[in-house]
């Protein structure tokens, strides 16, 4: 009935685990040269880019000196002078932007400030051996991830304040400093074509406006029309626990086995996962998705998944993983949830589920059966099975309904014992509890469900609360469905209060919804008013979904039942055949709605004594 409701280009990997021609199919390089540096963004945010008077010309001077003493290590300072003479570019997004490479590689990788560098080299240690993990280095050891995490982290600030673009420039950037940084972790040698390589990217800049654009994101690239998920993606079915970027911790620092480098590559491919999935461009979005995954697995095949975080500490919090052990589990729950999320998304239901197994059996093996992240994925399982039943999938087992009803209800068994009474979330599953009675026509049990629901969900999130609204509008249905007209009215038109406040009329359950009204006062004899609600429902219906939608003919059939009613059959006939004439389209020959709609129009034969037409209908039936 209704719901509660650049292009990621892969940074080369080592070349042991590169592996060729894995988003050939929707990233293609560009074949123009690039600059080694480009503009981060049109704004010049000092906390997000340092920057420093003179800077440039300075560290010029002293570049140039370090290669005249070491000539033979030319090649690794040959990148930073190019970087130090941009800083005295009058382009000051290329200013800014080199000179933040600038402060990361010398003031940051080096193990002490550029005024000892002179002392040091002079002494014999190679231009390179500043770029490496060795403690050969006067001072105290700088930590090779750190700068790492900060653009990782700074990546996410600009996510959570809805700077995508920036957002995904940030993760890029750190990822290209990964590279470098984790070749140097194994080979202790860094040269100028590891970082030229770093900088081959896929990004179109506009040099007149300054601004990044992913070239293969496309925002357009929103779910098919006939997809259930279709302006759905705004109510909560408890699909969500995982849908942000994550920080990485900034006490993460490499150790012997170096598996930390590959718990933050795990972090990085995720975060811009996440922003893909944020733009509905899901292929790529699960492209990176797959990367993680990858090397997250090989992190746990390093570290042998022997240190578990205590499950009391994690609990009731989902964001800004708090240490890095915690930090190094949860990314792959979250990692196998969106995985599976994104396959939801496409509609590929079993993958979805498989998926969500998998992220169980993990969440219950590192942190047992009292935690959020296994109750995310008890739940998750039971929003698929729902629909694999209520979609009448030939996928779906005899038992999905029960399956359905069984993983939901130990998701709110969990989250009663590990979140407060009126949390969120709980009120989000007592909603998918109440659609799953509906299935089997349970409308008091529902009704019970949606009443914990509604209540929950209007102290928790208010009653402007999309979600409130969706639980409103289930409520109702069930209402209409017990025949009790006077509180289905009441929210229906709840949900309308805040469903227009968040789209326009033209959204498929607003449609709906008018459509529930217009048949309480059809079921009142208050004709005029239904049959203008009923118009008002198609054309939000029509203008949402198209003229060819299986929800168009169902209001279309409505309107046929209406005017037959009031025995205006060529009226009835009229919307009956226009209905049928959809159905048709875009539903299987033997569907049981083109059965009921042909049934109609037959019996519309019968009642004006048009029997060889009539028996002509009732044989094709």
């Amino acid at each position: 009935s209704s719901n509660s409701g650049s292009s990621c280009t892969p940074s080369t990997p080592p070349p042991s685990e590169k592996k060729p021609g894995r988003f050939s199919s929707f990233l293609k390089k560009k074949q123009s040269p690039r600059s080694v540096l480009d503009p981060l963004n049109e704004h010049n945010d000092e906390s997000i880019i340092p920057s420093s008077s003179g800077l440039g010309s300075a560290l010029v001077a002293l570049v140039s000196k370090e290669e005249e003493e070491q000539e033979e290590n030319n090649k690794g300072y040959s990148h930073l002078r190019n970087a130090a003479a941009v800083t005295m570019s009058s382009n000051q997004h290329v200013k800014n932007r080199a000179i933040f490479i600038l402060k990361e590689e010398i003031l940051t990788s080096s193990t002490h400030n550029p005024t000892d560098m002179k002392d040091n080299n002079s002494t014999g240690t190679s231009a390179s051996n500043n770029y490496s993990s060795s403690s050969s280095s006067k001072g105290k050891k700088k930590n090779p991830l750190s700068p790492i995490i900060y653009l990782n982290n700074q990546g996410v600030d600009a996510f959570q304040s809805q700077q995508f673009e920036l957002s995904m420039r940030l993760f890029l950037d750190a990822h290209r400093l990964y590279k470098t940084r984790r070749t140097i972790s194994l080979s202790g040698i860094v040269t100028e074509n590891d970082v030229v390589d770093d900088y081959d990217d896929n990004y179109d800049y506009d040099s007149e406006s300054s601004t990044f654009c992913p070239s293969n994101v496309s925002i357009s690239n929103i779910p098919s029309t006939n997809s259930y998920i279709y302006q759905r993606l705004e109510f909560d079915e408890g699909m969500h626990t995982y849908s942000q970027p994550e920080r990485i911790p900034e006490s993460t620092t490499p150790s012997a086995t170096g598996a930390e480098y590959e718990f933050v590559e795990a972090t990085l491919w995720y975060n811009m996962g996440q922003l893909y999935c944020q733009s509905n461009s899901l292929e790529q979005a699960m492209s990176c998705l797959d990367y993680a995954e990858e090397r997250f697995d090989f992190y746990n095949t390093l570290t042998a998944t022997t240190n578990i975080p205590d499950a009391k500490a994690t609990t009731t919090s989902t964001s800004s993983f708090s240490s890095t052990t915690t930090a190094t589990q949860l990314i792959g729950h979250a990692i196998l949830q969106s995985i599976g999320q994104v396959y939801y998304r496409l509609g590929e239901l079993q993958n979805a589920i498989k998926q969500y197994n998998k992220a169980l059996t993990l969440s219950k093996l590192t942190f047992g059966i009292l935690h959020f992240t296994t109750a995310s994925a008890y739940n998750s399982l039971g929003v698929l099975y729902y629909h694999l039943h209520s979609n009448n999938e030939q996928s779906a087992p005899d038992n999905a309904s029960d399956l359905a009803r069984s993983y939901a209800e130990r998701a709110l068994s969990i989250r009663k014992k590990v979140l407060s009474q009126n949390h969120a979330d709980i009120g989000t599953v007592y909603n998918n509890i109440g659609r799953l009675y509906v299935l089997n026509d349970e409308f008091t049990k529902a009704l019970k469900s949606y009443e914990n629901a509604l209540k929950i969900r209007k102290e928790a999130l208010g009653k402007d609360s999309l979600d409130y609204a969706a639980t409103a509008f289930n409520a109702g249905q069930s209402y209409h469905q017990i025949n009790d007209r006077d509180r289905a009215l009441e929210l229906y038109h709840e949900f309308l209060r805040v469903g227009v406040k968040h789209f326009t009329k033209n959204h498929r359950d607003v449609a709906v919804v008018l459509s529930g009204i217009a048949q309480i006062h059809q079921e009142r004899k208050e004709y005029d008013q239904a049959l203008k609600l009923y118009e008002e429902s198609f054309e939000a219906s029509r203008n949402a979904l198209g003229e060819s939608h299986p929800e168009v003919a169902m209001i279309l059939n409505r309107i046929g039942n209406f005017h037959f009613e009031r025995e205006d059959y060529d009226a009835a006939y009229d919307a009956y055949s226009k209905g049928l004439a959809v159905e048709q389209k875009v539903l299987e020959k033997n569907h049981g709605n083109v059965i009921v709609t042909l049934s109609n129009l037959g019996e519309i034969h019968r009642q004006r004594g048009e029997w060889d037409d009539a028996i002509k209908v009732f044989k094709s039936v």
